[in-house]
């Protein structure tokens, strides 16, 4: 079981940052909540990227859940886990929803990261599931 804040809930298109700034609009609703994990640190010395499948939470929720998997992200040239938590099992409907909504959201972020001028790589390297 991890601790997990939820910054951008749910069906929301607005990508919260940590301090509650709004980081950006998205042109697709998050099919998943989003927010960090702070027991986990990411690549680039910052809370790890925590998504939760299931039911809407509200912004600020905190909890904790076991992990059901990863994403291995890439953005712009550097690696970005993204931890995976559900209350239970994830299904897959769950996996489905989750490899859509990263594809999509991978297309939005290269072109985000082009218009902020930064040149890396970005998208998926691989999804995982634990059994």
């Amino acid at each position: 079981m991890k601790k997990i804040q939820i910054d951008t809930p749910k069906f929301s298109i607005k990508k919260y940052r940590d301090d509650g700034s709004v980081d950006y609009i998205s042109p697709i609703p998050f099919l998943v909540n989003y927010g960090s994990c702070p027991e986990i640190i990411g690549g680039d010395g910052e809370k790890a990227d925590a998504i939760v499948v299931g039911k809407k939470l509200p912004k600020g929720w905190i909890g904790e859940l076991p992990e059901r998997g990863r994403i291995k992200f890439v953005d712009n040239g550097e690696e970005d886990f993204k931890y995976i938590f559900s209350e239970k099992e994830i299904t897959l409907m769950d996996k489905f929803v989750v490899y859509i909504f990263f594809t999509l959201f991978a297309m939005f972020k290269w072109t985000l990261n082009k218009l902020r001028g930064k040149k890396g790589k970005t998208g998926i390297v691989k999804i995982y599931f634990t059994p």
